[in-house]
């Protein structure tokens, strides 16, 4: 979201909008709170990025490098959060490491050894 959102577009947005006239005073308060909602959202994310940062790489999904918080263990040996190669599942059905057929039944549930 940090690469896509700059909360001074919007906030430049919404003077537009009250100096045109294109909406409604409601619906330019609604798209303020719309942009404050994100920022918020922006700055949680950012807390959590760094948070995240100091994990242990043991800890992060190898192709997604977020903190994994149901691990699998692939035949090929690597582990990967169960979300993610899931979500890979849906389009193809290999290892995303050795291209190699991967199912759904061939994920062996980790040991999670992460504490939230």
């Amino acid at each position: 979201m940090s690469r896509s959102f700059r909360k001074e577009l919007f906030d430049d947005a919404a003077l537009r909008l009250e100096r045109i006239l294109i909406k409604t005073p409601v619906e330019i308060e609604q798209f303020k709170s719309l942009a404050s909602k994100a920022h918020g959202i922006l700055e949680t994310n950012q807390k959590s990025e760094d948070w995240l940062a100091d994990a242990p790489d043991e800890f992060k999904d190898p192709l997604m490098d977020t903190l994994m918080t149901d691990p699998v263990l692939l035949p090929s040996g690597q582990i990967m959060d169960r979300s993610v190669i899931m979500r890979h599942l849906l389009n193809s059905n290999t290892d995303p490491f050795n291209r190699q057929l991967l199912t759904e039944e061939m994920l062996i549930p980790g040991k999670n050894k992460i504490k939230l």
